[in-house]
């Protein structure tokens, strides 16, 4: 077959199930899964497909889908595989998800655009595998795109959109390095100390290199205790930090600390002002402040107990409040 595309039109859906052992679809040309109306593809159960340059949601303020799940199931892309619009996603949705014993290979280069999204659900994407791949396997994630869930990220990873690992607790494991850019955010869950039970994990096998945003949420009412530590990501070695945090300020005398160790990103809960974490808000948190006075981010550690970017006068009020906390 060559182009094929499921739903030409703004009012047409299209749908495509491959399902069981033996079903198999090539399609040498390009796959488009909603094109201007609402596409859904669908392989299951030991089936698989081989596509030239595919697209899911092509178009802005369209729909689409696709899933690959069961054991044995796969979807091979010989070019590139973009999930939703690059630009103007307007009411665009654009959803791939990879389940449990599935895979994803791709032969260049996989996209993922405005309002598109990349999960994993214990399945696993292999990216740039082919001869002529130019983009040296990177999964490329867009401002406002998803790449989340469980799985193994076969690739190097470069993104400007938001990071998900789990599914209210999991791991999600990348085999190279990891690049967040200013405008991405590491979106992370903890409803408890258990790693990847009940809180996230980004694995990365390769480097790290931080920028944007590390924004938490706590599950289920949970509450750290004073010293309690989550490794929210593991790496070979780290550059950059965060440029603004969101959700690490749980209550007016208790924060999540955030650490940046030689191979891992580690939150530490800790007295509000306890910037040295040595569990007493002191002199000590205080001679940090004046140290490292009017400096930008330069991190909990240097005296931004406010976590706000800026070491100045609200870090040294809040040590002021809780002096001798401890």
């Amino acid at each position: 077959i060559g182009a094929f595309a499921l739903s030409e039109t703004e009012t047409s859906d299209g749908t495509v199930f491959l399902l069981g052992d033996g079903t198999t679809w090539e399609n040498a040309g390009s796959l488009i899964v909603g094109n201007e109306g609402t596409g859904t593809l669908s392989v299951l159960q030991m089936a698989s497909l081989t596509s030239g340059e595919s697209f899911v949601g092509s178009a802005a303020g369209r729909s689409a889908s696709a899933s690959v799940s069961g054991a044995g199931s796969r979807w091979d892309v010989t070019q590139n595989l973009t999930i939703g619009p690059a630009t103007d996603a307007m009411a665009s949705t654009a959803n791939v998800e990879i389940a449990a014993g599935a895979s994803l290979t791709v032969a260049a280069g996989l996209y993922v655009g405005d309002a598109g999204q990349f999960r994993l659900t214990n399945g696993a994407a292999t990216i740039g595998t082919g001869p002529e791949s130019t983009v040296a396997n990177v999964l490329r994630v867009w401002q406002d795109g998803i790449l989340g869930g469980s799985g193994d990220v076969f690739a190097s990873v470069v993104t400007s959109g938001t990071t998900s690992p789990g599914a209210s607790a999991g791991t999600l494991h990348v085999t190279e390095n990891f690049t967040q850019e200013a405008d991405g955010v590491l979106a992370v869950e903890i409803g408890g100390t258990v790693v990847g039970e009940e809180y996230d994990q980004l694995v990365i096998d390769g480097t790290a290199s931080w920028d944007g945003t590390l924004s938490i949420e706590l599950l289920d009412g949970f509450m750290p205790d004073i010293g309690d530590v989550f490794d929210l990501a593991t790496f070979s070695a780290a550059s950059g930090n965060f440029g603004s945090y969101d959700g690490l300020v749980i209550s007016e005398s208790l924060v999540l600390a955030p650490q940046m160790a030689p191979t891992a990103l580690r939150l530490v809960a800790a007295h509000a002002g306890d910037v040295n974490l040595d569990g007493v808000v002191d002199g000590l948190d205080a001679n940090a402040v004046a140290i490292n006075w009017l400096e930008s981010g330069s991190g909990y550690a240097a005296g931004d107990a406010n976590l706000d970017g800026v070491i100045d006068g609200l870090d040294g009020n809040l040590i002021a409040i809780h002096f001798g906390q401890g």
